[in-house]
């Protein structure tokens, strides 16, 4: 006969072979959303910033935080969220 420490993990295996994977990819996805929810502005400011080419048709940002203050001034807290949709859907999907 099994030792009971096989029996017991064997059957503690299957009873997790049964569930799948659900809970693990659903868990992913939660987690890969809140991060997208709470980084998605950093990547606004940093998406804006590297697209600076030095014409003065548009405001230069002369760093960081004069970033985050003239998008804020201008647009509202909503800019920090421009294109959240498909990042939010890709991370859930991904993740």
């Amino acid at each position: 006969p099994k030792p009971r420490t096989e029996v017991a993990a064997s059957g503690m295996a299957s009873a997790q072979g049964a569930r799948g994977g659900w809970p693990h990819m659903v868990s992913g996805a939660v987690a890969g959303s809140a991060a997208v929810l709470f980084l998605h502005p950093f990547d606004v400011i940093k998406t804006r910033l590297q697209v600076q080419d030095g014409f003065q048709s548009r405001e230069t940002y002369r760093g960081t935080l004069h970033a985050v203050r003239s998008i804020y001034r201008q647009e509202g807290w909503q800019a920090f969220y421009n294109g959240l949709t498909p990042a939010w859907l890709g991370s859930g999907i991904a993740r």
